[in-house]
């Protein structure tokens, strides 16, 4: 039996504009497009176990044949990580750009393979990749076919069943990266996304306040006013809370400490650990902080 998804269950009901998005919901006469997402593929995963589909590791590949799709890599740059369309036949056809990560190209087939789950999915070529500029109506439909590629690459009751086995630590996310052969950030989502405890994945970046731009940080005016240099600060770009979490955590604050394992993992190929107190949470925490390669796009 699928597990009740309630992930969304506490939030309002939102409105979501992107057109394919529209379909899926009309189609199926649902309201809660994640939650609809997330049926859909848990149920695909498990009608493809039952057709034998084995893992961990799953391999897109082999669902995707299964589903009648077929995969190839890219011949020519395709200006995407991936993308999938019908071919002269009819037939889809998922492509792949050979020259990312194994585990980046097994997210992207999985990202398409759910862009089948849509009505309109014949109607035009999908990718996933780079894109020039930002558009919100896109952005919600690309995170929803994330959403649903993390339940088809890392299935909820296969990675329940290893990740509740002891507490969260670093060990643990490296064995659940290394057993479903996803990237650290994915399967960390993962971690956030199925845990039942009260934790938060918050992603960091260099970057100067507003209020230090003002006092020209960063710029030669540094050294035209003659203060001193200022370095920018590990500040919050965003943030995923697990259903338990509570604590609200504002974009752009800076990490409180500078000893913060936050800090400490700069630099380095491991996780670094530690208790802290962040003031601006009011929370005592227990921090596992990595530092993670620059990608274009996210992998959740």
């Amino acid at each position: 039996m699928l597990p009740e998804d309630n992930s969304t269950a506490a939030l309002p009901l939102r409105v979501w504009r992107h057109k394919s998005i529209q379909a899926l919901l009309a189609h199926h006469r649902e309201e809660d497009p994640i939650a609809l997402i997330r049926r859909l593929a848990r149920e695909k995963v498990q009608e493809a176990k039952a057709a034998l589909w084995g893992g961990p590791p799953f391999e897109p590949e082999d669902l995707a044949s299964w589903m009648g799709i077929a995969v190839q890599p890219a011949q020519g740059d395709i200006r995407a990580d991936a993308r999938i369309f019908p071919d002269a036949t009819g037939q889809l056809l998922l492509e792949y750009n050979p020259a990312t990560p194994r585990q980046r190209i097994r997210f992207s087939i999985c990202h398409e393979i759910i862009h089948t789950f849509f009505p309109d999915c014949y109607e035009q070529a999908r990718h996933r990749g780079k894109k020039t500029q930002f558009d919100p109506v896109h952005a919600e439909f690309e995170k929803l076919c994330n959403i649903g590629a993390a339940e088809l690459l890392m299935p909820w009751d296969d990675f329940t069943n290893r990740m509740n086995i002891r507490p969260i630590d670093g060990s643990l996310v490296l064995r659940l990266q290394e057993d479903f052969d996803v990237s650290i950030e994915a399967c960390l989502n993962r971690v956030v996304d199925l845990s039942e405890r009260a934790c938060a994945l918050v992603m960091f970046e260099e970057k100067y306040s507003k209020k230090e731009l003002r006092m020209g940080a960063g710029s030669v005016r540094e050294f035209d006013l003659g203060i001193e240099k200022q370095m920018p600060k590990l500040r919050v770009a965003y943030s995923r809370p697990s259903t338990r979490w509570n604590a609200y955590i504002p974009k752009s604050k800076s990490v409180p400490l500078t000893d913060s394992a936050v800090y400490r993992c700069v630099g380095l190929s491991s996780f670094a650990n530690g208790r802290e107190y962040w003031d601006f949470l009011n929370l005592d925490l227990a921090v596992l902080a990595i530092e993670l390669p620059l990608v274009t796009q996210r992998d959740y």
